[in-house]
């Protein structure tokens, strides 16, 4: 299945995604400012870590949001993950390839490969060093983990 959106749709549904990101960074800014951490399940041993991050103003890369959208009304937010989450590399390169060969009179909205490209860019000079490290966990038994962090590299 595929879904199909005329521009303004698209334009308010980013319009919205952006508020969102912004309301995620405000909620972060209010857990850092009032030591929250424990409420929502942060072990104790991260939260210097996160506040560190947090005051030194580190760089985000990606995040993923889990909308639900009706076509009525603006997206609901059901999860966001930042700088974690899996598929990426579906959701920026493969399902181009898949709405290529199955409709290739289609166009598609996602320009995320594109802006991952330029996000390195705009970070690279916000890093701490010249090297940057991956890691994925061993435990994840799939691979999606590994693939992901490929990709990235």
């Amino acid at each position: 299945v595929h879904y199909v959106f005329d521009m303004d749709e698209v334009l308010s549904i980013e319009a919205s995604v952006e508020v969102l990101h912004s309301m995620c960074l405000e909620a972060v800014e209010n857990v850092v400012l009032t030591g929250r951490y424990r409420d929502f399940g942060l072990p104790e041993w991260s939260w210097e870590h996160i506040e560190k991050s947090w005051r030194r103003s580190d760089p985000h890369l990606y995040g993923r949001f889990d909308l639900r959208y009706d076509g009525r009304r603006p997206p609901v937010l059901l999860e966001y993950n930042a700088d974690t989450p899996t598929t990426l590399l579906e959701a920026a390169i493969l399902q181009w390839h898949w709405k290529t060969d199955v409709y290739p009179e289609d166009d598609q909205w996602n320009s995320l490969h594109e802006k991952l490209v330029a996000r390195w860019g705009e970070i690279r000079d916000r890093l701490p060093g010249a090297e940057t490290y991956f890691t994925w966990s061993g435990a994840e038994l799939s691979g999606e983990d590994h693939v992901t962090v490929a990709y990235l590299q």
